[in-house]
């Protein structure tokens, strides 16, 4: 859906910049959470190193 959005937007990137950049900011925290939540879960399942 938001990569819909972005490249649909790339017409009117000159005019109205904020349409690009909520659907690339929606992209990038949702990349981010899935990364954060990754790192958590790897850290939960592994043993600790001594």
């Amino acid at each position: 859906m938001a990569l819909d959005m972005l490249s649909s937007s790339q017409r009117y990137i000159e005019e109205a910049t904020y349409l690009s950049f909520f659907p690339g900011l929606c992209i990038l925290l949702t990349v981010l959470s899935f990364n954060i939540f990754g790192d958590i879960l790897r850290q939960t399942i592994e043993p600790k190193e001594k």
